[in-house]
C-alpha cells in the first residue's frame, strides 16, 4: 500500500529533482496496472535515486518504492512523494 505522505515528505520533495520519467499500462499477474518509473536526484545529497510506483484498480494494492535509505526504513520518502505527484496515470 501505498503510505499517506508526513508533512516532512512533502517538504522534503521540493528538493527532488526528476531525471528521467516513464508512466505505462501493464498487466502484472493478470491484473491491469499503471507503472512509473523514475530516476530522481537529491538536490541536498546529489544520489540518484530509482522509484517505482504500481497502481492497481484497488488501492490498498498498489505500492511504491525507493532504493533510498528513507523508503527502507520508514515505507515512504520524498522521492516517492514527488514521483507520485509528478506522474499522472489519467495521461497514459
Amino acid at each position: 500500500m501505498i503510505r499517506q505522505s508526513s508533512d516532512k515528505i512533502i517538504k522534503g520533495s521540493e528538493t527532488v529533482e526528476i531525471v528521467h520519467i516513464k508512466t505505462e499500462k501493464q498487466v502484472i499477474a493478470g491484473h491491469d496496472c499503471i507503472v512509473t518509473l523514475a530516476d530522481v536526484r537529491s538536490k541536498t545529497r546529489g544520489g540518484v535515486y530509482r522509484v517505482i510506483v504500481r497502481r492497481l484498480p484497488h488501492p490498498s494494492r498498489s505500492y511504491a518504492t525507493c532504493i533510498c535509505h528513507g523508503a527502507l526504513f520508514t515505507g515512504n520518502c520524498k522521492h516517492i512523494h514527488a514521483v507520485i505527484c509528478k506522474s499522472r496515470p489519467d495521461q497514459v
